[in-house]
């Protein structure tokens, strides 16, 4: 095993063994990379609809602001907001307080 390979496996058991929702991704290219169970559960969603799914459709009706708050953390490095809400799969909206912060895969930046 490499350490990059070893790395990943110890990030999939980190993500898993979170008990807050987690969504890893990729605000410029609006690409989930990973949700844990939690999230899934909160977004009613599988996994692999997660992955598959752009995060500005989990906050279809917030694009802007989700938008505003992404390019925010990416120039402080992390923030958080209750301005975006969440939907469950069955159309069900949810206040939330979403933090956000900026990680740098294998130490890159």
């Amino acid at each position: 095993m490499t350490a990059q390979s070893a790395s990943v496996l110890l990030s999939d058991l980190l993500l898993g063994a979170m008990a807050e929702a987690v969504v890893a991704f990729d605000p410029v290219e609006d690409r989930i990379l990973a949700a844990n169970a939690a999230a899934c559960r909160l977004y009613g969603r599988s996994a692999e609809d997660m992955v598959q799914t752009r995060m500005s459709a989990l906050h279809p009706q917030q694009f802007p602001s989700l938008v505003v708050f992404s390019e925010a953390v990416l120039h402080q490095g992390s923030g958080w907001t209750r301005a975006l809400s969440v939907e469950d799969g069955d159309g069900h909206r949810g206040a939330a307080q979403l933090p956000q912060r900026v990680l740098h895969p294998f130490g890159d930046g």
